[in-house]
């Protein structure tokens, strides 16, 4: 692994229901419109960053009355990196992670099991099997301690040494905005992003 890079923001995701009045989908299933929608989010990223204020697609319209929030909110990469959430180990779901930047798998294990490291090792080899360029991400994701680096390494190398890039620190437990969660989120921001040993 040449680089790890970790995120101790909590994890979000992003839809575009057709009741949205900035983005309307326009297809006729969420399937149908999930599995290709990617690259043209990436195609809109490039024309919205480029300092465009609109995009129509078949799928996904966006209109942007105001020209300074492309500047504002411009990154400093070409273009955002688009990872997709994918189902492991089922193949139609992560083949749509091979025209991506990026996969954060969702382990179905017998009993509800959360994912292991030796789970992502086997995305790492099913990925370079089927032909995912050579530095796509992998994803994992997790609770670690604020205070305790040596716990945080001992959680995150295992996950490191299977081929993940990224580890989110994600906190999906309820309440969300709770005083006491919110707490934890900001101990863990302020303790600076976890690392792997070694």
């Amino acid at each position: 692994m040449t680089r790890w890079t970790s995120s101790a923001i909590p994890s979000t995701a992003w839809a575009a229901p057709s009741s949205d009045p900035v983005f309307a989908d326009a297809s006729r299933s969420r399937h149908r419109s999930a599995s290709p929608s990617a690259p043209r989010l990436a195609l809109a990223d490039l024309r919205v960053w480029a300092g465009r204020t609109s995009y129509k697609g078949q799928h996904y319209q966006y209109e942007c009355a105001r020209s300074d929030l492309a500047e504002v909110g411009r990154p400093v990469q070409d273009r955002i990196p688009i990872w997709v959430v994918a189902a492991w180990p089922r193949p139609r779901s992560m083949r749509r992670a091979l025209r991506c930047d990026g996969v954060i798998p969702e382990y179905h294990r017998s009993g509800g099991q959360d994912g292991r490291p030796v789970d992502a090792a086997a995305v790492r080899a099913w990925l370079a099997e089927h032909g995912a360029r050579a530095g796509i991400d992998l994803i994992a994701e997790g609770e670690t301690p604020a205070g305790d680096d040596a716990a945080a390494a001992a959680a995150l190398t295992p996950w490191a040494e299977a081929g993940c890039t990224w580890w989110l620190e994600s906190r999906w437990e309820m309440p969300h905005h709770g005083p006491e969660r919110m707490a934890q989120v900001r101990q863990r921001l302020a303790a600076g992003p976890p690392r792997p040993a070694g």
